[in-house]
Formats: structure tokens, sequence, C-alpha cells
């Protein structure tokens, strides 16, 4: 008795059935695969292998990988393309991802194509976002839309010629390394010490320090203020942190001479700069060492002092040196100033004038300026106690 065998094979294939494309990693089969959170600041990547397998009835077809998405992802490894699975065969495609700017989603497909049959794997990953924070005692005032941290910090009231130092504390709160720049933003008065922040990498829960010290010069009352950025190494990229530092440079008082008022106070002020404000001056202890050669030695040649006040809003304190300028003849220019709510007074004497001879422990009754306000109608100015900040 004879067999027919034509078409056997074909039909025993069909009857095996077709062939399954499915994608595993290590011993779990997957549909999908999630890089979870890598640390694109410090350069972090991962590598993954993954497994192809044909569970099926029949051999694959030649296959073809493809990895469609970013750069970020790509094949380091590939046994599968130009191969045809059997039943129950596999190869092995590794994929990495190494991503390269903090606080990105990125997502990729995997696709293993055969001749019958395809087997797709979603990749996704994140990489980490550095958040950096400042110590105290520096304030946070917000993050801005740009997700730049701000802060203040006032340093109070500085004598001229003096310095504070403060240590300040960056902490990266992030999933992220961050890669600082240089601290940037200084101005004259504050100066940077102890640099552990600039140009540093610094790794999620890591810190870094700098001090910061502030030592300013002035002749009167002198309002600081800067913003320090604590920035990233790309140019165009918002600061991490920006840091507004503000201060004042005052002038230490003199105690070898004192001032008082003897004017009303509160006093009455028109417009203009009508009235005389006026107190007594004292030498208590002061002998200077080396007066100008016209000047007669171990005697009181000029003064600079400062008055604080008061006046009601929208008002302005006007002041006049003509009349201290009298006294001096112009010699070396005796002058009024105000700034803030402060006016400061300087009168310089020429040898003919009278006042010159006020030795230690003498005062007098003087006139230190004429003062006023704008407006038409008169107003009422509270005098702070006068404070003598230079002598000679």
């Amino acid at each position: 008795m004879g067999m027919v065998v034509a078409g056997t094979s074909a039909q025993a294939a069909q009857a095996a059935g077709p062939p399954v494309l499915t994608w595993s990693q290590g011993t779990n089969t997957i549909t999908s695969y999630d890089y979870m959170t890598l640390d694109a600041g410090a350069g972090q990547t991962k590598p993954v292998t993954f497994t192809l397998t044909n569970s099926g009835g029949r051999a694959s077809g030649t296959l073809v990988v493809t990895l469609s998405g970013p750069t970020v992802f790509t094949v380091t490894a590939d046994g599968c393309t130009g191969r045809s699975l059997g039943p129950n065969n596999w190869c092995d495609v590794t994929v990495q991802y190494a991503p390269t700017t903090s606080g990105e989603n990125d997502s990729a497909t995997l696709t293993a194509t055969g001749e019958h049959q395809s087997a797709i794997l979603p990749l996704t990953g994140k990489s980490g976002t550095p958040h950096l924070k400042l110590s105290l005692p520096a304030t946070f005032t917000g993050t801005d839309s740009n997700g730049t941290n701000n802060y203040s910090y006032w340093f109070g009231q500085v004598s001229s010629g003096t310095f504070v130092t403060l240590p300040f504390t960056v902490t990266n709160k992030g999933d992220g390394t961050a890669n600082i720049g240089q601290l940037a933003g200084l101005i004259t008065g504050f100066t940077l010490s102890n640099d552990q922040t600039s140009n540093q990498n610094l790794a999620p829960l890591k810190t870094s320090t700098f001090d910061l010290t502030f030592s300013p010069s002035c002749t009167g009352p002198t309002q600081f203020s800067m913003t320090l950025a604590v920035p990233g190494t790309t140019a165009t990229a918002p600061p991490y942190i920006a840091a507004a530092y503000t201060a004042e440079c005052v002038v230490p008082p003199i105690t070898s001479v004192t001032a008082t008022l003897t004017s009303p106070n509160p006093q009455q002020l028109s417009s203009g700069t009508g009235q005389l404000l006026q107190g007594i001056l004292k030498n208590v202890n002061f002998t200077p060492t080396s007066p100008p050669s016209t000047f007669p030695g171990g005697h009181l040649h000029g003064f600079t002092i400062q008055i604080p006040f008061t006046l009601p809003p929208g008002r302005t304190l006007n002041c006049d040196a003509s009349m201290i300028n009298s006294y001096s003849a112009g010699y070396p220019g005796s002058t009024c100033s105000v700034s803030g709510n402060v006016l400061t007074v300087t009168q310089n004497w020429l040898p003919s004038f009278s006042f010159v001879n006020w030795g230690p422990g003498f005062s007098k009754q003087i006139g230190y300026v004429q003062v006023g306000s704008d407006g038409l109608n008169e107003t009422t100015v509270t005098w702070g106690t006068p404070t003598v900040t230079a002598v000679h």
C-alpha cells in the first residue's frame, strides 16, 4: 500500500501553529519596561538585556531589531537581527538608557520584526531632577516659574571698616546630581571665601558650603544689595538658587566729640529751607595730632554729624548748606545731604573762624544747618539723636 507525502511538511507546520514572539527580562515575561530614575547630572547609565523567545510552533523567519525614540536609548548588543528563531529558541538584545538632561521623561519602542510575526516592547525612563536648598539663616521666599529657588538675607547694620562673615550650606534635596558652575553676582562690599560650592557636582542628599563676608566702606548710611546665583554649568539655564543679600553700612559714632539739639523737637517746618536746626557741640577730649599747618594745633576744626528724622508720609526734608558754607568761606566745602531718613551735615572751618579755638572740654551752641520741607503747607519733623561720625 502506498503513501501520499506531498504537502506533508506544510500541513505539519500549519498544524503546529504560527510563531509567538515575546520579550522577557530575567525570568519574567514583560510587555513594557521602565528604567526608573537615573542621575543625568552624574552621568549615570543603565544597560538592560532583553530576551526574545519564540514559544510558537514554527520559526519566526529572519528577524530585524529596531529601536525608535530619542538618542538617550541605544542598542549596545543585538543577537537577534539576521536570525530566524525556531520554536522554543531565544536571542538577546541589550538597550542602554543614558539621559543627558536632568528632569526629562523619555520613552522609546524596541521592536523585533520577523517574516511571520513581530514583538513590540515600550521602554520608559526618567532623569532625576536636582533640587537645591539654602540653609538658615537665609529665608526661603518661593520658587519662580523657571524652577529657581529664591532666598533673602539681611546682614543688618555693619559699621564702616568692620566686617561680618556668615556660613551658608547648600543641600541637594532632589533625585539628580546638580552640576554647579561658579557662584555669581558679587558686588563691592561682599566677598566669598571657603567656597566649596562653585564648580562642584552635588549628588542627591549631599551638601556644600560657602562663606559670605560683608565688609563695607562708607561715609554715611548706605544700603547694599546683591543677588548671589548658584548656577548650573549651562549658561542659558536658570540658576538653581538666587539669594538676595542686603545690608546697611553705617559710620560708627565718635565719642571724643558730642552733639545735641536745642531746636524744638518736634519742629515745625515750612516750605524751602528757612528754619535753623541748632544744638550744642562739645569737644570732649579730641586733640588732633597732625592738624593742617594753617590751623592752630590741638583744636577742633570741623565735624560731621548725622541726625535721623521722621516726617509725615509723602513729605521730603530739604537742607541748605549756604549758612554753614559762610562759616568756612567754602574751605574746603561744608555740605549737607539727605539720604533715606538721615540728615548728614559736615562743617569745615577756616582758621579765622572764632569757633576754631574749641579745645578739649569746650562746648558751644552752634547752628548746624538750615532745613525745610517740600510742599506749600507746614509740616512737623521729629528729630532723633544726633551722632558725630567724623571730626578733624
